[in-house]
């Protein structure tokens, strides 16, 4: 299952606590927890070969076995909601030794798909980038945000009164959540994700770009997954 070469690992990270959702990662979606959404979605990848779950929850554990997945028991130190995800990565992978790449694979974001996944390792693979993190459209739009001053609203940005009609605003993107894509010898050296001016990225349309935070987020998760998904 290689691609060029690349040994691929798979890491899905799902501590115990979560404060918008209580067991959070452990919500189910269309008869899955979120936790397997992401587990799908690595094993219908064509490229990566093995799959690892990173998680303080003994709930999670029993999901990762039933799965038939390695599981890495995280230690308390890491399992904080101040915990970094980097620390998290860097202890999995002195576990998990041998591969070249690594794709994080959040339970957060369960719409995405194994060809949103393959499409980052592709692209990633196609320069000398340092990752390839997964993008959408900016909405709402920046030039919509305002400060608030005494009794009155402020435009954040200056320029917002040049355009008339939302559709001529400039695009905007931001960073999804759903995959990071990372050759693992430049996160060792580095221990970031995304380094300016030598990552790369993969737009993914807004549909598919919810990453789940609290309940709202949830149910609509539900009503698209349902259309995406033909459940």
């Amino acid at each position: 299952m290689t691609f060029k070469n690349y040994h691929i690992l798979a890491i899905i990270p799902a501590r115990r606590g979560s404060k918008g959702i209580k067991n959070k990662n452990l919500q189910v979606l269309k008869n899955r927890t979120l936790i397997e959404w992401s587990i799908l979605h690595a094993k219908k990848s064509k490229y990566i070969d093995e799959i690892v779950l990173t998680t303080d929850d003994e709930k999670a554990i029993e999901i990762g076995k039933k799965n038939e997945i390695c599981t890495i028991e995280r230690p308390e130190t890491l399992a904080s909601d101040t915990s970094p995800m980097k620390d998290v990565i860097l202890h999995t992978l002195e576990i998990k030794k041998g591969y070249e790449i690594f794709v994080l694979l959040q339970p957060t974001s369960p719409l995405r798909t194994s060809e949103d996944v393959d499409k980052t390792i592709e692209l990633l693979c196609s320069g000398s980038f340092h990752s390839c993190i997964s993008i959408c459209e900016f909405e709402p739009h920046p030039f919509l945000a305002v400060s608030k001053e005494d009794k009155y609203i402020k435009f954040l940005f200056n320029n917002k009164n040049e355009y008339f009609r939302r559709q001529d605003f400039p695009k905007f993107y931001r960073i999804n959540g759903a995959i990071y894509t990372v050759y693992v010898q430049k996160f060792l050296k580095d221990s970031v994700f995304l380094k300016e001016e030598h990552s790369t990225y993969y737009e993914m349309p807004l549909e598919r770009s919810i990453d789940i935070d609290n309940i709202i987020d949830l149910k609509l998760s539900e009503i698209l997954a349902e259309e995406l998904f033909k459940i």
